[in-house]
């Protein structure tokens, strides 16, 4: 084998390592952004989870106070009833 040969293949050998380099490389960089966008993701639906569970607990009080209001206001007719106010 000529000296032009052996060096087109070594030039061709060197070719394939840079683009695994850059492979290898650029799947790295795919695989972080990824990753970054999972975690947002996450922390997402994390927030939606609790602003629903907050929504949830305040409705409870909610309904809590408007049935405490409606024992008062029955307790208090039974009282005007009874002492014929």
């Amino acid at each position: 084998m000529g000296r032009g040969a052996a060096d087109y293949l070594k030039q061709c050998e060197e070719d394939r390592r840079e683009m695994f380099a850059f492979g290898n490389a650029e799947g790295r960089r795919q695989r972080m952004e990824q990753a970054g966008r999972d975690t947002q993701e996450a922390y997402e639906r994390h927030e939606r989870f609790k602003h629903n569970w907050a929504g949830e607990k305040d409705a409870e009080e909610c309904l809590k106070n408007v049935n405490r209001r409606e024992e008062i206001v029955s307790h208090t007719a039974i009282l005007l009833v009874v002492y014929n106010v």
